[in-house]
């Protein structure tokens, strides 16, 4: 990679992460129609540009480049959005800090576990056997896939349902939902 590859990585990433943290004030918000409709112009967009760049430039750089203007552009969308709907930033409350760590550090030792699968399991498989079980295992895996995209469009719906009924003291509510 070069310096240019990484600084523009470093910036999508950055702009990525931050997006992904709109998108999750949408939906705890429920907004969950307008968070529907900005996902499928992003993904439209995207796909679009991304493919006519690539096509167009066959240059890396020049993609990536495009890639990390969009993802600029989305930001920018999702901090509009949350601010027209009036929400502003906050001073941080540094006090809470010991429960939220108490409750996510587990959370992050199972989501770097995934992330360990995620990188290794192809691996692996191709060190003990060969390279069509690797096509095998992908191919199983995507269909996998399909089982996790309705969940997580459930997810995303039941997690903001469920937070509210939380906050509403209506725990029985709570329980048979959960």
């Amino acid at each position: 990679y070069s310096f240019e590859q990484s600084q523009l990585f470093l910036l999508f990433l950055i702009f990525k992460n931050l997006s992904n943290q709109g998108e999750h004030l949408l939906m705890t918000q429920r907004y969950a129609k307008e968070w529907t409709l900005i996902s499928l112009a992003i993904f439209g967009i995207t796909t679009g540009l991304i493919a006519l760049t690539a096509v167009a430039s066959k240059n890396i750089i020049t993609t990536i480049a495009v890639l990390v203007i969009i993802e600029g552009i989305v930001l920018g969308t999702f901090l509009g959005f949350i601010w027209k709907k009036g929400i502003g930033p906050a001073k941080p409350e540094f006090s809470s800090i010991a429960p939220l760590l108490k409750f996510g550090l587990p959370l992050m030792a199972a989501n770097l576990g995934y992330w360990i699968i995620q990188s290794s399991d192809r691996y692996l498989i191709k060190y003990f056997l060969d390279i069509s079980q690797v096509g095998f295992y992908s191919v199983g895996y995507s269909l996998a896939f399909i089982l996790i995209f309705f969940w997580n469009t459930l997810r995303g719906v039941l997690l903001p349902d469920l937070a509210a009924l939380f906050d509403q003291g209506k725990f029985k509510e709570f329980e048979i939902r959960f």
